[in-house]
């Protein structure tokens, strides 16, 4: 059985078409479960957040993408449903410069209702920070606070303040 030259080819030729489907395929389920370059659920993203902190202490953590769908609410009791962490002691705030996602009017896409619940008037990318005070003598023990995509570091910095971290 001799086969021709073109044989071999062929062969990496298809083993490169199977390589990008099972490729296209592996994307579609992280863009399901999200992350931080694709964009997430808020309520999971902001739990691990918390979750990491908690195991550490205090702290910030590095900004991640997370998606608002139109109509989407999250509450802080939501975020403490398996946490070791009182709803009372976690705090949401908007980044001082992100006006264009959180401002004071009807039209704004965010709208946080005395720092206790989030809700979406539209579809929106974000960045999300979220950071604990090492302290633990004055509340906010853990703060979340949100800023556009095009400005995380501005989140951080509201985290540290907000919360009161030493760095």
């Amino acid at each position: 059985m001799a086969r021709g030259q073109a044989f071999e080819t062929m062969m990496l030729v298809i083993s490169v078409i199977v390589a990008l489907a099972i490729l296209g395929v592996l994307l579609n389920i992280l863009g399901i479960f999200g992350g931080g370059v694709i964009g997430g659920k808020p309520l999971s993203i902001i739990k691990d957040g918390l979750r990491d902190l908690h195991s550490r202490g205090y702290g910030t953590n590095t900004p991640q993408k997370i998606t608002f769908e139109k109509g989407e609410e999250l509450r802080r009791g939501e975020l403490v449903t398996d946490l070791p962490v009182s709803a009372r002691d976690i705090v949401f705030k908007c980044a001082g410069e992100a006006d264009d996602i959180c401002g004071n009017g009807d039209d704004a896409p965010l709208a946080i209702t005395n720092d206790n619940t989030i809700t979406a008037s539209k579809k929106m990318d974000v960045m999300v920070v979220t950071c604990a005070n090492e302290q633990r003598d004055d509340p906010p023990y853990y703060c979340v606070v949100i800023t556009s995509v095009q400005k995380p570091g501005s989140a951080t910095e509201t985290c540290v303040e907000v919360c009161g971290i030493d760095e």
